[in-house]
């Protein structure tokens, strides 16, 4: 809950910093956009356009991958409790067993593949 908290306070820092930058920025681009004479460089402000395009693009792949990263450990933390509520009910054997089926058919698999390869690799 704490890390959350830490979480919530530094994301609005950011966005802060970024409110900070972004007013910056915009008072930039509108010298980079203007020429001699205060003549608008149309050239100029179309790349500032497709410029500011690509960050917000990558703002929005950056929160959705972050939502993505929090909701896949929000699952891993309900398996993790799961798993901890069944190793204290006693379904810890029956998991114990499963996992050691489950490594008996791979070592099964794993000597059904080196047999075809030994037989593969001997010549006809």
């Amino acid at each position: 809950v704490q890390s959350m908290r830490d979480a919530d306070v530094a994301r609005g820092t950011l966005q802060d910093e970024i409110r900070s930058v972004r007013s910056i920025v915009d008072a930039m681009a509108l010298r980079f956009a203007t020429g001699a004479g205060g003549a608008v460089n149309q050239e100029h402000l179309d790349e500032l356009r497709d410029l500011a395009l690509a960050c917000q693009e990558d703002s929005v792949q950056e929160d959705l991958a972050q939502s993505q990263l929090l909701r896949r450990i929000d699952e891993l933390c309900d398996r993790i409790h799961e798993v901890e509520g069944a190793m204290g009910s006693g379904q810890a054997l029956s998991l114990e067993v499963r996992i050691q089926e489950v490594m008996g058919r791979v070592a099964r698999v794993e000597g059904v593949v080196g047999t075809l390869s030994s037989r593969l690799e001997q010549p006809a």
